[in-house]
């Protein structure tokens, strides 16, 4: 049976996956983990590669969590996370990133679009770019439900990607295509123009049985 302890280890080498990937630096992002009625996530201003199983706060999926007198207090995000959750049964695991080429990304561009099949294969949807929006505000978190109902990944604009999963490693993977695909298009834009799979190519792959395959390693 999975404890309290363990959920927390999980987020502890999940943040320091997403600093050593170069997905973030110090305290930049939150992650966090659903399971039943409530959700382990990082606490404010904690840096991913020095955290410990303590900085990482049980809170309700709904209801008031601060505490006078507490030591920690959860991710100014926790609304962006709870507002996954609360929109999809699927989501398990929120991953909220600040990735370099993603970011840029977002300056020039208002969509990401395919150009691999694993991006088409795990990511399923073009990924839209969310205009700014002040970090840890409701209009963020509402914003943020309403697009993650229909795609696996957004990436918001001046500031950074969220992607969610069933597990952390299929959300952690959405997170690296996402990078990965904006450094392709940015640079192949800079030489010549990136080439876009179309739509029926992109259809084929989503419905593929590698890609059944593929989602399906992802999850639990």
């Amino acid at each position: 049976m999975t404890t309290e302890k363990d959920y927390r280890k999980i987020l502890v080498n999940l943040g320091k996956d997403l600093v050593e990937y170069g997905l973030t630096c110090g305290a930049g992002g939150n992650i966090s983990i659903k399971r039943g009625n409530s959700i382990y996530i990082k606490a404010s201003g904690t840096w991913f590669d020095k955290a410990k199983s303590r900085d990482y706060l049980k809170v309700p999926l709904e209801g008031d969590k601060d505490k006078k007198g507490v030591r920690l207090k959860p991710s100014c995000e926790l609304r962006m996370h709870r507002a996954c959750y609360k929109v999809r049964k699927d989501i398990n695991c929120v991953i909220h990133s600040h990735p370099v080429y993603s970011i840029i990304f977002a300056n020039k561009y208002r969509k990401l679009k395919a150009v691999t099949a694993e991006f088409a294969a795990i990511l399923e949807t073009d990924i839209p770019v969310i205009e700014y929006i002040d970090p840890g505000s409701f209009e963020l978190a509402n914003e943020v439900a309403d697009k993650i109902l229909l795609h696996n990944g957004l990436i918001l604009a001046n500031h950074g990607v969220i992607t969610v999963g069933d597990s952390p490693r299929e959300a952690l993977y959405r997170n690296l295509l996402i990078e990965n695909e904006s450094k392709i298009i940015l640079f192949s834009d800079l030489f010549s123009k990136a080439k876009y799979l179309n739509y029926e190519t992109k259809k084929k792959i989503v419905s593929s049985v590698y890609s059944e395959y593929r989602r399906r390693r992802l999850k639990g």
